[in-house]
């Protein structure tokens, strides 16, 4: 672990930086408040799924469609 971080409620503290680590390298020092945090998302994206709807909605639309024409 190279950056250890504490919780103060609505905002976080850095509590410790290692030391020759990649965040010592990047400036990070003991104390600083940490306001926002961002990370990679590993979910696809939600509109992906619209396809998949779309074409089961499709395919329900059809057998109802033939079965209203018998």
């Amino acid at each position: 672990m190279f950056l250890r971080l504490r919780d103060l409620g609505v905002v976080g503290s850095v509590g410790d930086v290692r030391f020759d680590s990649p965040a010592q390298k990047w400036g990070v020092d003991f104390g600083w408040k940490v306001v926002e945090l961002q990370t990679t998302n590993s979910r696809m994206d939600k509109e992906w799924f619209f396809i998949p709807a779309y074409l089961a909605m499709l395919l329900i639309m059809g057998a109802q469609w033939r079965r209203r024409r018998t």
